[in-house]
């Protein structure tokens, strides 16, 4: 059984450095790179890495969405479509069963028995190899409930993390989701919510197992994602060095807020501010097509549709502030990621980005789509002074609860104890 949840409590030190803690763990989720989607749940591959560095043997089954004849043979359906069926990443052991989901919300209660049955065969014998401690779910619905099946099925716990939607919107949405959930809460071992504020609204969403919640974020690599600025990143992009510029990571899609941060540029247009926008999506060609037509505003705007892993750090590294208007979310790893690597963070105000973000500490909030509100946050991270003093706090605070290995050590504790 897992302790309670510490939202104040540090991550950094709780289990020993140089501690290597032996154990066996077999995650299971849909949430996991693979051939057809590389960038499906790096969250959860780099929760694996780091839970291989502190010493635990893990193996990974990714279950893959097939959807049934003849429907899977439609055009929007293939991109699922592989031929692996297992592979090795970094010495860490990876299966991919496919699983039996049709299309439509009325099958996500189901969706974590397809996802047993269609892997319970191969999750067998891999237990008989390797002899499992724990197996861990990457979500509540539908990956939760598929561990929890091969748990009862092997004689072992079974836990689950909990990363945002399965807690915030399938629940809500769906009453059969939502009766699921609080049968999961029930019947788990206990649930990793990725972050204290995050862990602190599980407990009060569901008193009755606040026992079982605790905060295990997924974290970032602490020496990766660190301050770290070079003089040459503004001048490449043609700011100047004492330009303010703002950073933005993510699809470019109206759910994340890039049509309000479209329209916001403009009204910033006569304070020299300058924009950094990288990601692909729907948006993309009207982003392009503003900045090609040199509007008011749009002239200090550039936008990266794709960036290699180390000149994204440095774009973090260098910029002067994050900004995420996301209208919803599930765990946002873009704003650990800022702030791990000291940046202030403006975000709308939504529960999850809570998580990496307190007010008036290391950074500020506005209402989903509200301009003015907008503008007002920025505005108050022009003095140089004030974007010092919540940078610092930001790493600090990405230093206290977002380390990578500390957290993956505290898995282990928490799975292995008594």
């Amino acid at each position: 059984m897992v302790a309670p949840a510490h939202g104040g409590g540090s991550y950094r030190g709780n289990v020993g450095d140089d501690m290597k803690q032996e154990c066996s763990v077999l995650l299971l989720t849909h949430l996991f790179p693979n051939p057809a989607n590389p960038k499906l749940g790096t969250f959860f591959r780099n929760k694996a890495l780091a839970l291989k560095r502190v010493g635990c043997r893990i193996t990974v089954v990714a279950p893959v969405p097939s959807v049934p004849f003849p429907l899977g043979r439609l055009p929007r359906y293939r991109g699922n479509v592989f031929q692996e069926r297992s592979g090795e990443m970094e010495g860490i052991e990876i299966h991919y069963p496919r699983f039996v989901r049709p299309p439509g919300a009325w099958f996500r209660p189901y969706e974590g028995t397809s996802m047993h049955r269609a892997s319970r065969a191969l999750i067998r014998r891999l237990h008989e190899r390797e002899r499992f401690d724990a197996v861990i779910g990457g979500m509540l619905t539908n990956d939760g409930h598929a561990a929890l099946l091969s748990g009862r099925e092997l004689g072992i716990p079974a836990y689950s993390y909990a990363i945002g939607s399965d807690i915030h919107t399938y629940p809500k949405n769906e009453p059969a989701v939502a009766r699921l959930t609080t049968r999961l809460f029930g019947d788990l071992d206990g649930v990793f919510a990725v972050g204290p504020n995050f862990a602190r609204q599980i407990q009060a969403a569901y008193p009755g197992h606040r026992e079982k919640v605790r905060c295990n974020p997924l974290g970032v690599d602490l020496n990766v994602f660190k301050p770290g600025r070079g003089d040459e990143w503004k001048r490449e992009l043609g700011f100047a060095d004492d330009q303010v510029v703002g950073l933005f990571v993510g699809d470019l899609s109206p759910a994340k807020g890039v049509a309000e941060l479209m329209d916001l540029i403009p009204r910033l247009a006569d304070r020299s501010l300058g924009w950094v926008i990288v990601g692909k999506g729907a948006l993309l060609e009207t982003l392009q097509a503003r900045i090609a037509a040199r509007e008011p505003g749009f002239e200090k705007c550039r936008v990266l549709p794709y960036l290699d892993f180390p000149s994204l750090v440095r774009s973090y590294q260098n910029a002067d502030f994050f900004f995420f208007p996301t209208h919803a979310e599930g765990s946002p790893t873009v704003l650990i990621e800022a702030i791990a690597c000291g940046l202030p963070v403006l975000a709308s105000d939504i529960p999850p980005n809570h998580d990496a973000v307190n007010a008036g500490e290391n950074g500020g909030f506005f209402p989903v789509g509200d301009l003015a509100a907008m503008e007002q946050v920025i505005l108050g991270l022009l003095p140089a002074g004030e974007r010092l003093r919540l940078g610092e706090a930001s790493r600090a605070f990405a230093l206290r609860f977002f380390d990578q290995e500390a957290a993956a050590r505290e898995l282990i504790a928490a799975i292995t104890s008594p």
